[in-house]
């Protein structure tokens, strides 16, 4: 009978690394001969909670004991006693077992709901319990369990994959990676649609290994394990790679944004997809951020880009009155300066309106005039002259973007869930690739 092993906060701001763990807890069951039943899986939850980890991932293990040198007990026990020696300081890790032939339902739930919404520690520890799972907090709070259970419960309807190495000892700490950049840009070229995520080319920004203290010295993400080792093994490294692992991924699935919201539904620090109509022209505001309200039939919500997205607030500002868009991403609470907004991780273009409606042009001064209110004509403030109401100008639109057009942000602005364009139409629903070797160094 399988046994699920699932765990999540082993790390910390400051250092550390839930895979990294997980690879020490894998190479230990290895060793007592128990036979996994699947990659390692890392699944990456709702990006846009307030108590997250760095990343946001947790980890599972489907595993199998019968023919091993361990019973369940001692299993837990050496699972147990790995994750408590590599749990950084200030971390608060929880570990779940779940001895069983099929998943439950409400633990699948779970997973599903964790994706996208928050959800409440101690209501999750209840249901978990329920269903059979055994949990172990193993710090002062319970946060946790959420991760450990998602990353039993979560479906993958689609799938990537991920190669991540790790730095020796020595080398924690040092931020700089000894990666030979053109390396990794060939690599990107050769492997094009095959990996992804690797390389910005906006700035030239090598995106596939981290800038903190951590222990991971890259990682390669892409469709298949043998794409990924393969790429891995074009990139030129200078420095010692201690060891590796592949992962089974929800990375580039844009699974957190799958369920479509009204707007009326959109709550603060979920992620959500809406349709809608954009109702005025996006603006620039101060920092470079750009802004702009898209209406469906239950209301109203102010729509952004940031700076830090680069040239796709170029492609939002194209947009005019009238578009009707498919937009998603996370939803931020009200501050001071803005209301609730939807901060874009992408938009598809569902129409485009072909004529855009001016206000006229003054007869006499040829200023722009403006609207005396609903049906009442227009008048210029230079010179005080009135037209109409019907003498507002039609003019054809000139459009930048295309009807059925995706947009997302460059590859430096996304969430590691977001899907790339290059993944449009290769999802793996209905074909699953089984554990090959091999997936993991020693």
């Amino acid at each position: 009978m399988p046994v699920y092993i699932g765990f999540d906060d082993t790390d910390s701001p400051t250092g550390g690394c839930t895979t990294y763990t997980a690879c020490l807890v894998i190479e230990q069951l290895l060793r007592l001969k128990v036979k996994f039943l699947d990659f390692p899986r890392l699944i990456r939850l709702n990006p846009n909670v307030p108590y997250k980890t760095r990343g946001n991932g947790a980890v599972s293990l489907q595993v199998n004991i019968s023919n091993s040198l361990v019973d369940y007990d001692e299993l837990k026990e050496v699972v147990l006693r790995t994750i408590a020696n590599t749990a950084q300081q200030g971390s608060d890790p929880c570990v779940v077992f779940l001895h069983t032939e099929r998943i439950p339902n409400i633990i699948r739930s779970i997973g599903e709901k964790a994706l996208h919404d928050l959800l409440n520690p101690r209501s999750v520890l209840s249901k978990a319990s329920s269903a059979g799972c055994e949990i172990h907090a193993l710090g002062s709070t319970l946060t946790g369990v959420i991760g450990a259970v998602a990353a039993i419960g979560v479906p993958l309807d689609d799938y990537t994959f991920e190669l991540i190495a790790y730095r020796t000892r020595e080398n924690w700490g040092k931020r700089v990676r000894k990666i030979d950049v053109s390396s990794v840009i060939e690599m990107d070229k050769k492997f094009r649609n095959l990996v992804f995520h690797n390389y910005d080319p906006e700035t030239g920004r090598v995106l596939l290994y981290p800038r903190g203290p951590d222990p991971v010295l890259l990682g390669v993400r892409g469709e298949t394990p043998g794409a990924v080792l393969a790429a891995f093994r074009a990139v030129r490294i200078n420095e010692p790679v201690e060891r590796w692992v592949i992962f089974r991924t929800n990375q580039a699935t844009d699974q957190h944004v799958k369920v479509l919201r009204a707007v009326s539904d959109l709550r603060p620090y979920t992620s959500a997809r809406i349709i809608g109509v954009v109702a005025e022209k996006p603006r620039i505001e101060i920092g470079g951020h750009v802004f702009f309200p898209i209406k469906d039939s239950t209301g109203s919500v102010l729509c952004a880009a940031y700076e830090p997205t680069g040239s796709f607030r170029f492609k939002v500002l194209c947009l005019r009155p009238g578009d009707v868009v498919e937009a998603w991403g996370g939803v931020r609470p009200p501050d001071r300066l803005h209301p609730m907004v939807l901060n874009l991780e992408g938009f598809r273009v569902l129409h485009l309106c072909e004529y855009e409606h001016l206000n006229p042009l003054c007869p006499r001064c040829g200023k722009r005039m403006t609207s005396l209110g609903r049906h009442q004509g227009f008048r210029c403030k230079r010179c005080r002259a009135k037209l109409p109401p019907g003498a507002k100008q039609t003019l054809l639109i000139r459009r930048q973007l295309r009807e059925g057009g995706i947009y997302l942000p460059p590859p430096r602005a996304r969430r590691h869930l977001t899907k790339p364009l290059c993944r449009y139409g290769r999802e793996k629903r209905g074909v699953w690739i089984p554990l090959t070797a091999p997936w993991h160094y020693p």
